[in-house]
C-alpha cells in the first residue's frame, strides 16, 4: 500500500501535517486514492499528497521526515541527501528510513550522507545510526522467513536482501 507509514501516522491523530510523497506519478495517484478511501480515519486536511523529486523540487521544513525503500539506486542518493538535508529543520530534525541492504545500496547510501554532508556542509553534517535488529518482534520474522531458525530458507518467498528492512535515524551533527 502506497503511503501506508503517512495514512497510519494520520489515523493516529497525532496533530501534525503529513505530506506523503513519491517521485512515480502513479504512486502519487495511488496515494490520493488510499487518502480518499482512508478519509474517515483521517484528519484533513493535515493528510496531503504531492509529487517529489528528490533535489529538484523545493521541500518545507519539518520535524521528521519517514521514508521507505529509498536508497536503492545509488545515482540518486545525492539528490536523495540533498532533500533530507534541506526537509529536516535544524538542529532537531530527524529523519527515519526503513531500507533494505539491496547488494550494497544501502551502505553507499550511509557512506555517501555521512561524506557528502560533512564535505559540503562543515559543522552541519548528518549523523546516520544504523539498526539491524530494532524490533523483537520484526527481527523473529526476519530468522524465521530466511531460514535461521529452522536451517530452511524460503528463498523465493523472502529475499532478506531486497525484503528485510534496516532502520536508519539521521540526525544533525550538533
Amino acid at each position: 500500500m502506497t503511503g501506508l507509514a503517512g495514512l497510519t501516522i494520520g489515523a493516529a491523530q497525532v496533530g501534525a501535517s503529513i505530506i506523503i510523497s513519491d517521485g512515480n506519478p502513479d504512486s502519487v495517484a495511488s496515494i490520493h486514492l488510499n487518502i480518499d478511501r482512508n478519509l474517515h480515519v483521517l484528519n484533513p486536511p493535515a493528510v496531503t499528497s504531492r509529487q517529489l523529486l528528490w533535489g529538484r523540487d523545493a521541500v518545507p521544513s519539518v520535524d521528521i521526515v519517514i521514508g521507505a525503500d529509498c536508497t536503492f539506486d545509488c545515482g540518486m542518493h545525492l539528490d536523495l541527501i540533498s532533500t533530507l538535508f534541506n526537509a529536516m529543520s535544524f538542529p532537531h530534525g530527524l529523519a527515519f528510513l526503513f531500507v533494505p541492504s539491496r547488494g550494497g545500496s544501502m551502505a553507499s547510501f550511509i557512506l555517501a550522507c555521512e561524506t557528502y554532508s560533512s564535505l559540503c556542509f562543515p559543522g552541519k553534517g548528518l549523523v546516520v545510526d544504523c539498526q539491524e535488529r530494532y524490533d523483537d518482534r520484526v527481527w523473529f520474522l526476519h530468522q524465521q522467513n530466511s531460514g535461521m531458525l529452522t536451517n530452511e530458507a524460503k528463498e523465493k518467498e523472502y529475499e532478506p536482501d531486497k525484503d528485510y528492512p534496516f532502520f536508519l535515524k539521521l540526525s544533525w551533527r550538533v
